[in-house]
């Protein structure tokens, strides 16, 4: 049995990527294998959640593991303004959310590992659409600006409050459903150039 997650997690993907895996699985079809559309059992806005939580909390003990290895200070203008700015939040965010999220995406690795087993192979796009160019995820204008200004004050709790952080983290996983979710759970998976 070969699941074909058309609509996997509620993510929109773009047209290429649809018919990117439509191609893969006649492909599967052609060599003897069945091919069901099926879609599993995630709450997209409750993993983007801990998910959110648990990416700036891993970005912050890295960017201290950086000033440790380096045996020195770090500051904001040793990282990209994305990558400092997660810094900050993962450095507001106390240890209960962080433990929750750690037991949210546990108990979503258990769900989602049940659901596979059901299954030969999972054939999903590796990304909602098609790869982005170099710099293309940058923030720019407005956004560019008020992520310099929010890094530089140290806003970090701001950014909390303002529920950035789910924000970015919906997004993030808009562009890479599948790659977000079976990293997070722990799910073996490989992407094949078939398209």
């Amino acid at each position: 049995m070969l699941p074909s997650p058309l609509q996997h997690t509620q993510s929109t993907f773009s047209q290429e990527c649809l018919e990117g895996l439509e191609q893969s699985a006649k492909l599967c079809q052609e060599l003897g294998y069945d091919v069901d559309e099926v879609t599993p059992p995630i709450d997209k806005q409750h993993f983007a959640h801990a998910f959110a939580r648990m990416l700036c909390a891993e970005v912050a003990a890295e960017i201290g593991q950086a000033a440790k290895t380096m045996q020195s200070k770090v500051d904001r203008a040793d990282f990209e303004s994305a990558t400092w700015a997660m810094g900050v939040l993962g450095q507001t965010i106390s240890a209960g959310p962080i433990v929750q999220a750690q037991r949210d995406i546990g108990q979503i690795a258990r769900e989602f590992a049940e659901w596979t087993m059901t299954y030969d192979i999972v054939l999903t796009p590796t990304l909602a659409k098609p790869p982005l160019r170099i710099g293309e995820s940058l923030p720019t204008g407005m956004d560019a600006i008020a992520l310099r200004v929010l890094r530089g004050i140290g806003a970090g709790r701001t950014l909390l409050k303002l529920s950035m952080l789910d924000s970015l983290a919906a997004e993030a996983f808009d562009f890479m459903p599948t790659t977000l979710l079976y990293n997070m759970t722990g799910q073996p998976a490989m992407s094949v150039p078939l398209y």
